[in-house]
């Protein structure tokens, strides 16, 4: 009896979760973090304060209780550097740091 619960549980979140990739918002949501105005939630034009902004908003309006403040959390987000000469080319044509890798 007590296997057969268990496929039936394990069955159900099975179905629920899978649901849940078909939700329209959820959807929305997915394209909002992967679409070009985020700029792949980098540092680049400011895609990750962008990304912060709206996930920061979408919390707010879920009603969801922020475990700090204002839902932040401090962390580093190191960005390529590149602290000696370094060179690549691909069929002798010599790229360029920052630019083409």
């Amino acid at each position: 009896m007590k296997k057969h619960l268990s496929f039936a549980v394990i069955g159900i979140c099975i179905c629920l979760f899978s649901k849940a990739q078909e939700n329209i918002e959820v959807k929305a949501i997915i394209d909002t973090l992967t679409s070009t105005n985020l700029y792949g939630r980098g540092y680049v034009n400011n895609g990750i304060s962008k990304t912060e902004f709206f996930l920061k908003n979408k919390f707010r309006s879920m009603g969801l209780i922020p475990l700090t403040e204002n839902y932040s959390q401090s962390f580093s987000f190191p960005v390529n550097t590149f602290p000696g000469k370094m060179s690549v080319s691909i069929n002798n044509i010599d790229l360029k740091p920052g630019e083409n890798f």
